[in-house]
């Protein structure tokens, strides 16, 4: 397996683990004296990513309470108003926390801003895709609990090697709520992956200009109809990413996808520079 390309992949909270654990190999392989024990990592990929707060909780107020590519508000009046006053002490919360990561004010951002931005689950519309509305709530997660089903069948966790792991303790779900507050309480929720998700850039960049063969291609790609970790949020951390390859990212054009969805119109669009892709896709 030593010799086998490494690609780490994760959606929605992978935007915060995904980049913290391939910039954690990368410091690995720089303590390993034999090119043979290093861990050959190739590349990651977000979807959806959750990697700067501060930037999923801005662009969740302004997609949510402002028409946005054809679709109607996401949020009523009444809680726009509420979240245009709460917003500037959360951001100032997410601020103060990447100034301090791993602080009380950590898990301070991350208690306020979530509880402030939790109407989204109280209403019949999807709590991530704000095309489908359903009523019950509860029918909007029906594609998630086959995915768990999946996630149960015998095959699936002999793969996955759930059982030697977990003793078979619990099942395995998409989310699990325990888990969550434990993130929340540990401040996690509230840290910024921006300067680990930077590291790996920089690395990169490095190493392909030194043609190594080390290089590293970092994939994020978002829907435009997500209204938690949104597709302005992601385009808006990457864009502000301080790298070598920064401005030439920037200046970089955007490429209209070939292929079509099923209404018959584009897929989306691709940007990349440097070995960092961001693809924005016209669906979730």
């Amino acid at each position: 397996m030593r010799d086998v390309p490494l690609f780490i992949a994760g959606e929605s909270y992978g935007g915060r683990y995904v980049p913290m654990t391939a910039a954690a190999l990368i410091e690995f392989n720089k303590f390993q004296p034999r090119p043979g024990d290093s861990i050959p990592l190739k590349g990651i990929v977000v979807g959806n990513g959750y990697t700067s707060p501060k930037d999923v909780y801005s662009s969740g107020y302004e997609l949510g309470c402002f028409p946005f590519k054809g679709f109607r508000n996401y949020f009523n009046s009444s809680e726009c108003a509420r979240f245009s006053t709460t917003l500037p002490e959360c951001l100032d919360l997410l601020r103060a926390c990447e100034a301090l990561p791993g602080s009380a004010i950590c898990y301070r951002s991350a208690e306020f801003c979530g509880g402030e931005f939790e109407l989204e689950k109280l209403r019949p519309q999807h709590s991530w895709d704000r095309r489908k509305y359903c009523d019950p709530p509860e029918k909007c997660i029906e594609t998630s609990r086959a995915v768990t089903a999946w996630m149960n069948t015998p095959e699936t966790w002999e793969l996955l090697e759930i059982e030697s792991q977990t003793n078979k303790v619990r099942p395995v779900g998409v989310a699990n709520g325990t888990v969550s507050e434990q993130f929340i309480q540990s401040g996690d929720i509230g840290e910024s992956t921006v300067t680990a998700l930077e590291r790996i850039l920089q690395y990169a960049s490095e190493e392909r200009a030194r043609g190594s063969g080390r290089d590293i291609d970092v994939l994020y790609y978002n829907g435009v109809t997500d209204i938690l970790c949104t597709s302005v949020g992601t385009r808006r951390t990457l864009e502000n990413l301080k790298w070598p390859g920064e401005s030439l990212y920037r200046a970089s054009p955007w490429e209209t996808l070939s292929w079509k969805t099923v209404e018959g119109v584009s897929a989306g669009q691709l940007k990349r520079a440097d070995g960092l892709w961001f693809r924005l896709t016209n669906l979730l």
